[in-house]
């Protein structure tokens, strides 16, 4: 057998092999892709752990102390979310607003054409709060992938580090030096998202949760949850949350529960994140833009359901990535 046959045979069974292993794969995309967002939360834990406890112990300390806990928590969070979505009385929630507005004196907005505003925004998003809550619902599969999202996480946190040790033989070493900056600058971006975007929204909605508890609204976990996630999103934030009920309470006269919402909305889900707790994790230069962060985590989740919530930013990192690699003149999209 000539060389050249013997790399054309060999290229062949390669192709093959990848795409058996997508294959395989592929039903559990999500879950690799939960593993890889979770390992990317947990780094930094990790990173203070494992100089006292080595990589093996250090991953494990984490699993159990963050990955976990983190796992069943969102999880009880979004179980709640979709049961008070889909519990939500429509026409009733109409008569209410109507009531509301016309209360502050805006009398001149019928009730038709709210109501028909109202229906299109539902309309627009049930199937997509549905096909969540039948991913939430899918208890025995949930389980399993549960389960290999846990596993999963501990070797990307243990061997993580082996990637590109991984794939730097199977580059030319022409291009070398690109794709390492490539990799690196693919680690920033999901570090960025991940642990800058996801963690200081984790944060606000643990924060949110006390708060709203500690003021006595009802739902403190819906409500919590829902703050944490909106801070994901630029120019939205806290302030949807926070704003709607202190003006709601003003309107039926509870003044002091109104003031005291608030303060503590300002504060500690609109000052807080933008200024303390995301500038400690990260440079102002290495952030992400804004409009890829909410393409990641709010066309993410509309477009893939709750795999979104994970697969975004992975597809939106890669996307920042290869536009922020540069070598000169070149760049990675333009190798030759």
């Amino acid at each position: 057998m000539k060389e050249n046959e013997y790399r054309f045979l060999m290229r062949i069974f390669v192709l093959i092999s990848f795409l058996s292993v997508m294959i395989i794969a592929f039903p559990f995309l999500d879950t690799i892709a939960f593993a890889c967002a979770f390992a990317y939360m947990t780094e930094p834990f990790f990173s203070a752990l494992k100089k006292y406890t080595g990589r093996t112990l250090g991953a494990i300390l984490c699993i159990l102390m963050i990955t976990v806990p983190a796992i069943i928590l969102v999880f009880l969070i979004l179980t709640d979310i979709f049961e008070f979505l889909n519990s939500l009385d429509y026409a009733g929630f109409v008569d209410y607003t109507v009531q509301f507005i016309n209360y502050i004196g805006l009398q001149n907005i019928a009730k038709e054409d709210l109501s028909s505003i109202l229906s299109e925004i539902w309309n627009f998003l049930k199937p997509t709060v549905n096909k969540m809550a039948g991913q939430i619902y899918g208890l025995p599969l949930l389980f399993i992938k549960g389960l290999v999202t846990v596993f999963l996480t501990y070797y990307f946190l243990k061997d993580g580090y082996r990637f590109k040790d991984a794939v730097m033989p199977h580059v030319p070493e022409v291009y070398h030096v690109q794709t390492e900056l490539f990799i690196r600058k693919l680690h920033e971006a999901y570090k960025n998202l991940f642990v800058v975007n996801a963690l200081t929204a984790f944060t606000v909605g643990l924060i949110s949760i006390a708060g709203f508890w500690a003021i006595g609204l009802p739902n403190p976990v819906t409500l919590g949850a829902l703050s944490g996630i909106l801070t994901l999103l630029p120019i939205v934030g806290g302030w949807t949350i926070y704003m709607p009920l202190s003006v709601y309470y003003i309107a039926v006269g509870m003044y002091s529960k109104a003031i005291l919402l608030f303060g503590f909305g300002v504060l500690f889900l609109s000052l807080a994140p933008d200024f303390v707790i995301r500038p400690r994790l990260v440079n102002h230069e290495s952030s992400i833009h804004p409009a890829f962060a909410l393409v990641a985590f709010l066309m993410g989740p509309l477009a893939l359901g709750i795999t979104g919530f994970a697969l975004g930013p992975l597809i939106m990192g890669t996307f920042d990535a290869i536009f922020r690699v540069k070598n000169g003149k070149d760049s990675i999209i333009n190798l030759k």
